[in-house]
């Protein structure tokens, strides 16, 4: 082994020992974190107004390449949609400033249902739940029809509003989406309508 080590031409893996021997360097490899597995339990249906909301995130392009992301909220029980944010980068952090944001308005919800990106189960996420008396609940890493509400939700604004418009900047895209936008507001009236 330390023959082909010393050759810049050869490449062994060895399996049990996790170490990658390439072009004479020594790698570890990566051992990915396994989320905790979830059982599953069937959906409670929201009773009440701010009982549950659930969270997603929808991506899309701008006309000149540049991505950016929606992140969306809807109450389960109203299917009325508090509030939508819109940035090019949304962070735990950026989340939770959103959220207390929109909770100003609207109030603080019992529960949270999202999905376990990265932004949901981070640290600051989490600890901004629990000082606000917010219970998190994941659904199950690839099933998001465990989060049915909100994925409906996103389809529907999918093909009725980001299909349906060219957005130029995030500036203009966040004058149509955002709440206070005149697209959102017709079109939030013609769902529940």
């Amino acid at each position: 082994m330390r023959s082909c080590a010393e050759r810049d031409t050869c490449s062994t893996t060895r399996g049990r020992s996790g170490y990658i021997v390439r072009k004479s360097y020594l790698f570890r490899k990566k051992v990915r974190r396994k989320l905790p597995a979830r059982a599953r339990v069937p959906m409670e249906r929201a009773i009440r107004v701010n009982e549950v909301w659930s969270m997603d995130f929808v991506s899309d392009s701008l006309a000149g390449g540049r991505k950016f992301r929606v992140l969306t909220i809807i109450d389960d029980f109203t299917r009325f949609c508090p509030g939508m944010a819109v940035s090019s980068s949304l962070p735990a952090r950026r989340v939770t400033r959103f959220l207390d944001e929109v909770a100003y308005i609207s109030g603080y919800p019992e529960r949270i249902r999202v999905d376990n990106g990265p932004e949901f189960i981070s640290r600051d996420f989490s600890s901004w739940a629990r000082k606000r008396g917010i219970e998190v609940e994941y659904i199950r890493p690839g099933k998001p029809t465990d989060n049915s509400f909100i994925e409906s939700f996103n389809g529907k604004f999918r093909d009725e509003c980001l299909n349906e418009n060219w957005f130029m900047s995030i500036q203009e895209s966040r004058r149509v989406i955002e709440p206070e936008g005149p697209i959102f507001l017709s079109w939030q009236e013609d769902r529940l309508g």
